[in-house]
């Protein structure tokens, strides 16, 4: 779907929603780390004694509800608005066991953006790119990003882990890690050294405008039955941001059958049908 006739702030607009999905394809809630105010990292000099990558996990692990209240996790539901260059509109992100994910923005006359995976097949819908199936490192990516438990076990989604010194973000003093994934490519990622929360991640990640570099940061952390999300994010990349701004949360609740049935695989199956219908 193309919108030739949008005002130039509406092409802008979208512009920047091609971005915002090298977000959701990388990693998140969404993409970003299940758990996970704006501002640059500072780096400080590395302390003497540090935490290990391991036990940096695991407090936050606890301090995002524990690791009883995660593992009897089953699927999480946000709902809130997604917001950039002055367009805004309603957004739910859906995530189950064990790497299930879809979101869904609606931005009205700008179009509708709809990502996710079964765990299988990977999908994305935007204006401009249109619907497509995703292959190769994008659909590898996402399929990686939306492993629900990559807090819980770290070890299964990184090759390496490590502790690189103290960070300010904002103001806050913060733990610094990198994670290193099975092809090479590195995440960082910043806990507060109080709270144990996270409060910032930093990535390469594939999106339709080639590869970029996308920082999000984590806020706003909410109770959401026994465990605490972060209802805000600011998504940063190419100095343009987009933010996401949760109203509501469920968990373990029963989600709508086909939530994760790519919408490209139906629609090519029923153009496939109906061709052959007309052969016969």
């Amino acid at each position: 779907m193309c919108c030739p006739n949008l005002p130039r702030s509406g092409r802008g607009a979208i512009a920047v929603l091609g971005l915002a999905l090298a977000w959701f394809v990388g990693g998140g809630p969404c993409a970003p780390p299940l758990f996970g105010q704006a501002g640059t990292a500072e780096k400080a000099a590395p302390e003497k004694e540090l935490p290990t990558a391991e036990s940096i996990f695991a407090d936050f692990v606890e301090a995002a509800g524990g690791r009883e209240a995660m593992e009897a996790l089953n699927n999480v539901t946000l709902k809130g608005e997604f917001s950039v260059q002055g367009a805004k509109g309603p957004m739910t992100l859906s995530r189950a066991r064990p790497n299930k994910l879809r979101v869904v923005i609606d931005l009205g006359t700008l179009g509708k953006v709809d990502q996710g995976t079964d765990g299988e097949v990977a999908w994305s819908v935007a204006p401009m790119q249109g619907a497509r199936l995703l292959e190769g490192k994008e659909k590898d990516v996402l399929i990686r990003s939306a492993y629900f438990d990559d807090d819980l076990h770290p070890e299964k989604v990184f090759k390496a882990m490590k502790c690189v010194g103290t960070t300010d973000v904002g103001g806050t003093k913060c733990y610094e890690v990198e994670c290193t994934h099975p092809d090479g490519t590195v995440e960082r990622r910043y806990f507060d050294a109080t709270t144990h929360l996270l409060v910032q991640s930093q990535a390469k990640r594939p999106s339709p405008l080639g590869e970029v570099s996308v920082t999000t940061r984590f806020s706003d952390y909410r109770n959401a039955g026994k465990i605490k999300l972060p209802f805000r994010q600011e998504i940063s990349s190419l100095g343009q941001s987009q933010v996401l701004q949760y109203s509501e949360a469920t968990t373990n609740q029963e989600l709508a059958e086909g939530v994760f049935v790519s919408p490209v695989k139906e629609s090519k199956e029923e153009e496939q049908g109906g061709q052959a219908e007309k052969s016969s």
